[in-house]
């Protein structure tokens, strides 16, 4: 075969493929057959420009040839052994800055690597990039993979802005297509050697490797971009694999990672990086097992090698330094266990057959006796069910679980797989495994979202198809709108607002993306105020409970003959709401954002459809109750590949006999992974004092807990759990009331940070206890790099440190401003178009041109024929051309041809002329009659008549001649010898379409045939433009997509130089890929005992090496709204369990928990009551002992004991109330404000155990001088409960006034008790004040029960059974407690309650009556049984103030 004269050019070889052989100089006769080339192109290639070695040709070493003869520089390429020689082979450990650890992937440098500058990489690559640039030599591969070698490295060289500029160069098309040619290069070989046709697998193939895994790739925020180049692997899998199999292969037969000449390859990094490389490709593509066949063999192989490798006797290269080895290979088998992990689940999965294969661990103790009727009943997920799948979306794996609902789930009768949440219930995945924790969480937390608006919207399709019409749905569409409540059980119920006469009314964009505007009849109540003010302040209060923004509804599209449901989220914010409900009383104007894009072509129909054809549709809406926005996060998180939670080995769930793993609770890793670390406490121990912790030495943990017992501001169960949480990797710090936790937290964080342990996420479930524990770091100095994420910090100095603050004061990279300018001018254009397309698709008039398109394409011969119309219609346009307007559409004057057709006015001309003639004829024989009367001499009154008119002119004898003979002229040019027929013929459509004679139709017939061709043409555009809607709403998404990830670099970038990350749970869950490319070490969770499991694993981002829970799971569980979930659930207390969280599980499986033991809050009388049921360790602080007793009363806690029965609703209904109590609490506030001791903000607090109470004592302390303001969340509550009630305009609404209002407590579900306090100040003139509330605590705690069945009646207490909200109602006072109750139903209901009440009993302060004192005569003492008798007897105490105040605050449990 000869040779190919190209091949050695610099313009390279043309032909593709080539005929013939392309050998390099000094290789003829070394055989290698026909070559892939570059294809034809016209121009020639853009020139490289790479720097060679000194004493080496740089045209030789870009091009492979020189022109010059004889050249005086050496001839040698990058890959030529006498280069490698030159520079020397650099095998050397790139570590990340200020770590120590190895940075992951990017440790090999492969031979012939060369340190190039950011700005000449970037050069270079865009030459590279050039799309008239050939890329086929490997030694050109060479000089690529070294680019990508330089851009991974997290050396201090390069930096975000120049890594993601590289990034997306890489990134275009001809970027991809340069790795891309590496990726399926051949052949790629083990020993190079001299040949020049190969590249060397461990200097080229898995350096380029490397760069999909460095770290500037995977914590870049562009995840299109990352994707596109983990799109190459999975398009080109089979030949990767079968290049890595090979090779490694090669390498494993030999023992050797010899790589003649490049030198010997380090064997850990090249395992570390394949490993890696595949961990992170399973991670993207869920699908990958079953996409690449090739795949689970290659891990098992890999794993095979490694352990071949380990066993010893390879020829390899070693890290030198052993620390760097020891981190290295720990990585390594790490990554490796992640890896094996994955492989065995897929495998699992692959083999798991139709039958129902449990995996069940050991039973525990308290739940043995479950598990039997559990398996009976059990009912699995998807394919693996008996009776197959329930519907479209239950699918066995919830990686693929749709996250919004779909319309056969939401209509399924069939109850969805809700699995056991404790250890050995029966599951299809594999029991003390992360995947089922997490599937057990996700199904937990999707049901607590889905469940009420799913049984709401069965029952409505019920209420529809029923033929009755006193259904409630019928009555609610009656009232245009309101509750739709309903039982499904003794104990459980449902509440949706339901929306009627629904009516989309067009598509538009805003900042969510697509979205559809819809029409709703304004609910019933204050919504429908005729004060638009009110109607505005309505929605601004209720805003959080009704129609809330990321808020998810139901569309039910009902005609007489279907069905058809649709879901979105309501993208409309509060203002939109205001200013919608101050145009109208009667309606509102929504955007909402459709799940499914199927409703946008219906939406556009029905803008088509006129009025009349809307009748028999019935569209409503149906609003959950619960946000979706701020459960999607979490429900995404866990879908998150689930080797990439870090501590499973403590988080999954564990049987009775494997409790040991929480025993061997190990230091942080990082302590590990840094050189010599120990840590330095001197930022926490007394002044002068040094004191060095190092976390593995068990004599030095013992030394530190002594030193800071003595010798540091912490108290010893503070210091202690200090020195626990600084010696291990999962922590859990309980708190009592009044211990310190945030205070504890804060301490923590001063030695992180003191210590450079790396980034702190810090999240709290609230905005307010996240905004404390920051003014915290900032008021100690602990540090100012500081980033708050979120919006709805109350705190001004921390909205300077809000992330939106950061990103405008930001003026370092104008770069990133460009970016995200340029993405934004881009996503503006396509908006732009696809406005244009919306428009047209959403009805008006079918434009001139659009039906003439339409006309020339369907209906030709028709259209050909209007226009060449028959001679006289042209005389009779041109006879009226001068009678014609110019106007809109009217072309030089005239009527448009179509248009004097449609409205037929040659038909009307005709007629006219017909009309006229037969005037005339008629004329014509009237006048013979009146000459015949002349001649006959009967009156000469007609010639007279004659006479006169010739005095003005002609006479109409001569006008009619005129005029006949103008018609007469006109039909002689028209070609007609008299006028044509009125057409009046009427045939159907079917016929009209047939007949080319269009002039020929009559009026009735044109209009008819024109409506077919405007309708015809409206339905051919439609369908065009949809095909362009569908292009331009991709389009536009994706430069949304775009836009967004430009803006979260920024931010990323800010994030990265900060010290401490605070968020919120959900801002944790929504930003986790953000998070995750700042690489957190530390989690630290507030109030931990009221955050949802599922929120913690959704906060926990692969970087996390340290986990600290301060909390108290004895105190307030977390929030949740289905309460058949609840662990207060006769049923879901035991199998379910949704609502223990993470903190409280881990310590009742036997994780140790550090305990705070000094309280610093309660007088000992009330912290005794503490002591007495939940915390028998609790101390007191000196502090309490000092407290002053209680002013007015001779006793500083009291149980009021009475058996005045309740009122309200159902049995867990929370609108119950008790008359009595509301009465004595009045009294009672009245009595202590006359004290003058009591008057601060935050003095006096009452709680009510449920929200009935509260709206009543709020009416009643109306009756009298307090003016009452209520809590945001309670005032949102009773508004969301009391607002579809008709109210006058001339009602008062409930004053709102902005308020800095703790959540120190969350609310419990729907249908749970509720701790509510009112805020209310007064003066001596009964006139609002000013307000502080603190919130947390009071000085008097007033506590109404309200539950009481009354005398000789069973009863129960309901949501006072549980423990957790009676410590937390019985904790927060300081001075004095008063309780209200029935004593005796309590304890016979209760344990907790009988210790307590037992405890009252023994202090002496229990009884009927309130024992009444003045503070001056503490020793006359007068029982009070009533408010009336209080009201009397009440000391005034000493004289008031001018100004009193009373407070009373929400507690919310």
């Amino acid at each position: 075969m000869s040779t190919c004269h190209y091949f050695n050019t610099p313009q390279g070889c043309r032909r593709n493929p080539c005929r013939f052989l392309h050998e390099s100089p000094g290789n003829a006769g070394h055989d290698r057959g026909p070559a892939k080339t570059a294809p034809t192109r016209k121009s020639a290639p853009i020139q490289l420009n790479l720097d060679a070695p000194k004493g080496v040709c740089r045209y030789y070493y870009n091009f492979g040839n020189c022109k010059k003869d004889p050249c005086t520089f050496r001839h040698l390429e990058p890959g030529d052994a006498r280069v490698i020689q030159q520079i020397g082979f650099r095998g050397v450990t790139a570590l990340n800055n200020g770590t120590g650890a190895p940075n992951p992937g990017m440790e090999l440098m492969p031979a012939g690597f060369q340190i190039v500058s950011p700005s000449d990489a970037l050069q270079h690559l865009s030459t590279f990039c050039a799309p008239r640039a050939l890329f086929t030599k490997p030694f050109q591969i060479m000089k690529f993979v070294n680019l990508l070698t330089n851009a991974g490295l997290k050396d201090g060289t390069w930096d975000e802005k120049d890594a993601q500029t590289f990034l997306e160069i890489v990134t275009e098309t001809q970027g991809l297509s340069r790795i891309e040619a590496i990726l399926t290069f051949d052949p790629v070989v083990v020993q190079v050697g001299p040949r020049r046709d190969a590249i060397s697998f461990a200097s080229a193939y898995i350096p380029c490797l490397a760069y999909f895994v460095s770290g500037f790739v995977l914590d870049s925020t562009l995840a299109t971009r990352v994707n596109s180049l983990y799109g190459l692997l999975h398009s080109h899998f089979a030949h990767i694999s079968t290049t890595i199999t090979t090779c490694m292969g090669d390498i494993v037969a030999r023992k050797s990672f010899e790589d003649e000449p490049f030198t010997v390859s380090c064997g850990a990094q090249i395992f570390g990086i394949l490993v890696q490389v595949l961990v992170e490709y399973i991670s993207r593509y869920k699908s990958a097992f079953r996409d690449q066949q090739t795949l689970l063999p290659l891990a098992e192989s890999l794993s095979s090698w490694i352990n071949l490798w380990k066993a010893g006797g390879f020829i390899d290269t070693d890290i030198d330094d052993l620390h760097a080895r020891r981190v290295t290979r720990d990585r390594l088998d790490r990554d490796l266990e992640r890896l094996l992990s994955m492989a065995t689940r897929e495998s699992k999965a692959f083999t798991r057959k139709s039958g129902i294969h449990n995996q069940n661990g050991s039973r525990g103790p308290h739940s043995a006796s479950l598990i039997g009727p559990l398996a009976i009943h059990y009912d699995p997920a998807g394919n693996l069910r008996p009776d197959g799948p329930r519907h479209d979306n239950d699918i066995e794996d919830i990686r693929v679980t749709s996250i919004p609902p779909t319309e056969a789930e939401m209509t399924c009768k069939v109850s969805p797989f809700l699995p056991a949440n404790i250890p050995g219930a029966p599951h299809h995945l594999a029991a003390e495994s992360m995947e089922r924790l997490l599937d057990i969480q996700f199904r937990l937390l999707r049901e607590e979202l889905i469940a009420p608006l799913r049984l709401t919207l069965q029952m409505i399709i019920s209420d529809l198809r029923s033929a009755s019409k006193k259904t409630l749905l019928h009555s609610l569409i009656a009232r245009k709108g309101g509750r739709y409540i309903a039982e499904t059980s003794n104990s459980d119920s449902v509440m949706a607002s339901v929306y009627t006469s629904a009516n989309p009314v067009s598509i538009t964009t805003d900042r969510r993306g697509m979205a559809v505007e819809i029409l709703i009849d304004t609910p019933p109540g204050q919504a429908r105020s005729r004060s638009a003010t009110q109607r505005a302040e309505y929605w601004k209060a209720i805003s959080r409970k009704r129609l809330i923004q990321g808020g998810l509804i139901g569309i039910v599209w009902a005609t007489q003959t279907s069905i058809q449901l649709f879901f979105g989220l309501i993208s409309s914010g509060v203002e939109d709401l205001q200013s919608s409900s101050r145009q109208s009383a009667d309606s509102l104007r929504l955007r909402i954002k459709f799940f499914d894009e199927t409703i946008n072509p219906k939406v556009m129909e029905w803008c088509q459809l006129r009025s009349q054809d809307r009748r028999g549709i019935t569209i409503l809406m149906v609003e959950a109750s619960v946000m979706y926005e701020s459960i999607r996060p979490f429900l995404k998180a866990l879908q998150r590949e689930p080797t990439s939670f870090p501590f499973s080995r403590y988080l999954v769930h564990r049987s009775h006999n494997s409790r040991h793993h929480y025993q061997s609770v190990e230091p942080p890793r990082y302590t590990s992974t840094r050189r010599d670390f120990t840590w330095n406490l001197r930022c926490i121990v007394n002044e002068g004092v040094s004191l060095i912790l190092d976390p593995r030495d068990p004599n030095s943990i013992q030394d530190a807990r002594q030193s800071l017992r003595s010798s540091s501001r912490l108290d010893p169960s503070q210091a202690d759990a200090m020195v626990d949480c600084l010696t291990r990797d999962f922590c859990l710090i309980q708190g009592p009331p009044g211990t310190g936790k945030s205070y504890t937290g804060v301490e923590i964080m001063r030695v992180l940070v003191a210590n450079n342990v790396g980034k702190i996420l810090l999240i709290a479930f609230t905005n307010h206890a996240l905004d404390h524990l920051l003014e915290s770091v900032l008021k100690m100095g602990i540090t100012s790099k500081i980033a708050r994420l979120g919006s709805r910090s109350s705190n001004e100095e921390l909205k300077q440190y809000s992330l939106d603050t950061l990103e405008r004061l930001d003026s370092s990279s104008t770069e990133d401003k460009s970016n995200i300018h340029r993405a934004y001018r881009a996503l503006k254009t396509t908006e732009k178009e696809l406005h244009a397309v919306l428009k047209q698709l959403q009805g008006g008039e079918v434009s001139e041109d659009d039906r003439t398109e339409y006309m020339e394409l369907f209906v030709a011969d028709q259209y050909d024929e209007l226009m060449h119309p028959p001679q006289f219609v042209h005389a009779i346009r041109a006879l009226e051309e001068g009678w014609s307007q110019v106007g809109p559409g009217k072309a030089n004057g005239q009527t448009p041809l179509h248009d004097f057709w449609r409205m037929g006015r040659d038909i009307i001309w005709v007629e006219q002329m017909h009309s006229s003639t037969q005037v005339r004829e008629e004329r014509q024989l009237s006048n013979r009659f009146v000459d015949l009367a002349v001649d006959e001499g009967e009156d000469d009154e007609a010639s007279s008549f004659e006479d006169d008119l010739s005095d003005f002119g002609d006479s109409p004898s001569d006008l009619e001649d005129e005029e006949g003979s103008e018609l007469r002229s006109f039909l002689e040019a028209a070609g007609l010898s008299a006028l044509p027929p009125i057409p009046s013929s009427d045939r159907p459509l079917d016929q009209l379409r047939e007949d080319e004679t269009v002039w020929a139709m009559s009026l009735s017939e044109r209009t008819r045939l024109a409506n077919a061709w405007e309708e015809g043409a409206r339905q051919y555009f439609f369908t065009r433009n949809q095909n362009s809607f569908t292009y331009l709403k991709a389009k536009y998404e994706d430069a949304k997509q775009t836009y967004e990830e430009c803006q979260d670099q920024t931010k990323l970038r800010i994030l990265n130089k900060v010290d401490i990350i605070g968020c919120t749970t959900t801002g944790a869950a929504k930003l986790t890929a953000l998070l995750s490319g700042t690489r957190p070490s530390v989690l630290l969770v507030e109030e931990a005992g009221q955050v949802l499991e599922a929120h913690i694993l959704g906060s926990l981002v692969p970087s996390v090496e340290h986990v600290i829970m301060i909390g108290d799971p004895l105190q307030l569980r977390p929030t949740i709204n289905n309460y058949s979930l609840s662990m207060d659930h006769s049923l879901g207390g035991k199998i379910y369990k949704f609502d223990q969280s993470t903190m409280e599980r881990l310590a009742n499986a036997g994780m140790g928990m550090s305990m705070l033991s000094v309280q610093r809050r309660m007088r000992p009388e009330i912290a005794s009551v503490a002591r007495t049921t939940l915390y028998p360790t609790l101390e007191d602080n000196e502090l309490v002992t000092k407290y002053p007793a209680v002013r007015g009363l001779a006793r500083n806690i009291f149980f009021f004991h009475h058996t005045h029965a309740e009122g309200g609703a159902d049995e867990e209904s929370v609108s119950k109330y008790n008359a009595f109590e509301i009465t004595m609490i009045k009294a009672l506030v009245h009595h202590l404000l006359r004290q003058g001791t009591y008057t601060k903000s935050g003095s006096i607090v009452v709680l009510c155990m449920y929200l009935g109470q509260l709206a009543k004592l709020r009416d009643e302390l109306r009756k009298s001088r307090i003016n009452v303001i209520l809590d945001a969340r309670d005032e949102e509550e009773l508004r969301n409960r009391e607002g579809d009630a008709t109210s006058s305009d001339e009602d008062s609404p409930i004053q709102v006034v902005d308020v800095k209002v703790t959540d120190q407590a969350s609310r419990s579900s729907n249908v749970t008790a509720e701790y509510s306090s009112i805020v209310g100040i007064i003066t001596h003139r009964g006139q609002l004040s000013s307000l502080l509330v603190t919130g947390e605590e009071a000085d008097i705690v007033i506590l109404s029960l309200v539950r009481n069945h009354g005398p000789d009646r069973p009863g129960t207490i309901g949501f006072l059974k549980s423990p957790n909200r009676v410590n937390v109602a019985l904790t927060r006072a300081k001075h004095g407690l008063f309780v209200f109750g029935n004593g005796d139903l309590l304890s016979s209901k209760s344990d907790m309650w009988t210790k307590v009440i037992d405890y009252f009993k023994e202090l002496d302060s229990y009884g009927t009556a309130l024992p009444i004192a003045c503070h001056m005569h503490q020793e006359s003492i007068q029982w009070v049984n009533n408010a009336d008798k209080l009201r009397q007897v009440s000391p005034d105490g000493e004289k008031p103030p001018k100004i009193l105040m009373f407070i009373v605050f929400t507690f919310h449990l």
